[in-house]
């Protein structure tokens, strides 16, 4: 629907499928809620909130408060921002303000997407770099109007943007929009999401640990690539292993804080074939809650273990098990608990099994073609 310029990452709209009695199903896109690259939309028990997780280099966390209940087609979006308050040897802990990126509906954003383009919305400048020694390193130098920003793999830009289209380049440009009016795009793979009912909060899988979450590193190394035109407002240790964090809720199920909850080891535990502690988290993408049982699902999408897993972890002890192990060059996807009949079917997905060596452990596999199961029945309590 729209030609992006500068930024060659994948963008694109959360959905809702509606699923008729007689089993047929329509399909409609959220425009209302914004442009990113969603990796879940995770609706909140209230059945307006929305949080919006955005996979890649550099990005943004939101979240869109509808109109009204089960109605996304209008509503208003919000931006956080990254208040760090401890140091980031271990993940760091922060303080969570939201920006708001004003009200929009989907009929209105979806006119736009149809018939604007990327220079219709915003205007570029050639960005300058002041290397001049001094606190903090190089800064960006953007023309008088612009404003340097930082989001997605486009690095450093300057931008503007064009009179009127505030509200429509903050859903069709969401990232951008929001770095501009101060939001923290450093974020570095930012998965899964759910919701524990039983505490009261989110957890949220970020995946690694590395370029924009650094102080001015990539991988540990000096790099202002990731930091040039943003905020900096997180600084925390790389960690190529990833975390899963906590975040908690007040009564209108806004996230006010963020903390670790667990997180991957690449110093310990560690083999040829497995980069990361083989006891421990690696990369963690999908994430889900199961309320039955008081455990919180974590899938693995890594190159760090040789095989990804399936993990289930207990809040209240810290205990986890693996539950599955997936083929070799498998990620697992999808987990989730289903329930029928007094029965729970706990879904999993392996993604692209042997993607890289199907001719040494199955000749037969396409390296493409993924695996889809479930572990159960699982009797329920009544």
């Amino acid at each position: 629907d729209l030609r992006t310029q500068l930024n060659p990452y994948n963008y694109g709209y959360a959905y809702e499928v509606r699923v008729h009695e007689d089993g047929s199903y329509e399909a409609g896109k959220w425009y209302a809620v914004g442009r990113r690259s969603n990796e879940l939309a995770y609706i909140m028990p209230d059945e307006k909130t929305m949080y919006l997780s955005d996979d890649g280099t550099n990005v943004v966390f939101q979240k869109f408060v509808a109109d009204e209940a089960r109605n996304f087609q209008s509503g208003t979006l919000y931006a956080a921002k990254f208040h760090q308050k401890t140091d980031g040897s271990r993940g760091g802990t922060f303080d969570i303000e939201w920006i708001d990126l004003g009200h929009a509906t989907s009929a209105e954003i979806e006119a736009a997407a149809r018939n604007l383009t990327f220079d219709d919305i915003m205007e570029v400048a050639e960005p300058a770099v002041d290397f001049r020694a001094g606190a903090g390193g190089p800064r960006p130098v953007c023309p008088e109007g612009f404003e340097a920003v930082n989001a997605g793999s486009a690095g450093l830009e300057c931008l503007r943007v064009r009179e009127g289209m505030e509200t429509v380049a903050s859903r069709l440009e969401s990232r951008r929009y929001a770095a501009m009016l101060g939001a923290t795009t450093e974020l570095t793979k930012l998965e899964g999401i759910t919701y524990d009912s039983k505490r009261h909060r989110l957890y949220a899988a970020v995946s690694s640990l590395t370029k924009g979450m650094e102080d001015e590193m990539s991988y540990g190394q000096p790099s202002f690539k990731y930091d040039l035109g943003g905020e900096n407002d997180i600084k925390v240790t790389q960690n190529k292993c990833g975390c899963v964090y906590t975040m908690e809720l007040d009564s209108a199920f806004t996230a006010t804080k963020m903390t670790p909850l667990i997180c991957g080891d690449p110093h310990s535990g560690t083999d040829e074939k497995n980069q990361c502690n083989l006891e421990e988290v690696a990369n963690p993408d999908n994430v889900a809650y199961l309320d039955l049982f008081d455990l919180l699902l974590i899938a693995e999408d890594t190159k760090y273990h040789e095989n990804n897993v399936l993990w289930a972890y207990d809040p209240s002890s810290g205990a986890k098990e693996r539950i599955l192990v997936a083929p070799m060059g498998a990620e697992v996807t999808s987990p989730y608990m289903y329930k029928a009949g007094g029965w729970g079917y706990i879904m999993a997905v392996a993604q692209h099994p042997y993607e890289y060596n199907q001719h040494i452990y199955d000749p037969s596999s396409t390296g493409k073609a993924g695996h889809v199961g479930v572990i159960g029945p699982i009797k329920l309590q009544q």
